[in-house]
C-alpha cells in the first residue's frame, strides 16, 4: 500500500473512532414526564404526591451572607418540606439552610475550619430554582425534552431525567467543544420518582461529587 492510500486509510479510521467516541452518550428518551399539576411539575414530582421531606447537601457553596449566621461557611445542608393538597396544589414549601463547615482566621493568620451545622437561613414559598439550576419546566418545549439549554448539551435517561449535561465553551459553541461534564445518578421508588440524586461535576480528570439530594416521598 502506498503512502497516499495509507494516509487516507488512517484518516478514515481516526474519523470512525472520533464518531464512536462522540456518540457514546445518547438520550434514551425525548418524552417528558407526566405531572398531575403545575405545582408537581415545579418540583419534578409525578403521581399522587402528598408530602416530601428533601435534603440537599451541596459542598460547593461558600459565603458569609446568612441571615442568622454572619461568619464564613463552606458547604450547606438544606432541609426542604413540601406539602400538597388533594388536587396536588402546594400548600407548604419551606427551606431551612445550615452550614457544613465554618471557618475563620486565628490570631496567627491561619484559617481554621470547624464542622458546625449552624443555622444560616429560613425561607418560605420556595421554588425549585432555590434548590437546583435545572428546573424540569425549562427542559420541556413543544411536548419534548430539549437537547440543549444555555451552554449545556443535555442527555436523558429512560425515566426522562437528565443523566448528563456537557458544558460547552461559549467561544467554541458551534464546534461543540466540551469544557466540563455534569453527571446525575439516581435511585427511584416504585412510583417512578427519584429518591436519591448524586451530582458529579468538573473538568475531565478533576470531577467529584458536588451535590447529593435525598427525598422521602409520601403519597395520597
Amino acid at each position: 500500500m502506498n503512502k497516499i492510500k495509507m494516509k487516507k486509510c488512517l484518516i478514515i479510521i481516526l474519523s470512525f473512532l472520533c464518531l464512536s467516541a462522540c456518540s457514546q452518550t445518547k438520550s434514551e428518551t425525548d418524552k417528558p414526564k407526566h405531572f398531575l399539576s403545575d405545582d408537581a411539575l415545579e418540583f419534578d414530582l409525578i403521581d399522587k404526591i402528598k408530602k416530601v421531606d428533601w435534603i440537599v447537601i451541596d459542598s460547593t457553596i461558600a459565603g458569609n451572607d446568612g441571615e442568622n449566621y454572619k461568619g464564613y461557611y463552606k458547604g450547606t445542608i438544606d432541609s426542604v418540606k413540601l406539602l400538597y393538597d388533594k388536587k396536588f396544589k402546594l400548600i407548604q414549601s419551606d427551606l431551612v439552610s445550615r452550614s457544613i463547615q465554618t471557618y475563620a482566621e486565628d490570631g496567627n493568620g491561619k484559617i481554621v475550619f470547624k464542622n458546625e451545622k449552624l443555622l444560616l437561613d429560613t425561607f418560605s414559598n420556595i421554588k425549585y430554582e432555590d434548590i437546583n439550576n435545572f428546573t424540569y419546566r425549562m427542559l420541556i418545549k413543544n411536548n419534548k425534552l430539549v437537547d440543549s439549554l444555555w451552554i449545556h448539551r443535555i442527555y436523558y435517561n429512560k425515566n426522562g431525567d437528565i443523566k448528563e449535561a456537557q458544558v460547552l465553551d461559549k467561544e467554541f459553541y458551534h464546534r461543540k467543544k466540551m469544557t466540563e461534564k455534569i453527571e446525575f445518578k439516581y435511585k427511584y421508588d416504585e412510583k417512578g420518582n427519584w429518591i436519591e440524586r448524586t451530582t458529579i461535576s468538573g473538568p475531565e480528570n478533576e470531577r467529584s461529587v458536588t451535590q447529593i439530594d435525598i427525598r422521602k416521598i409520601e403519597y395520597q
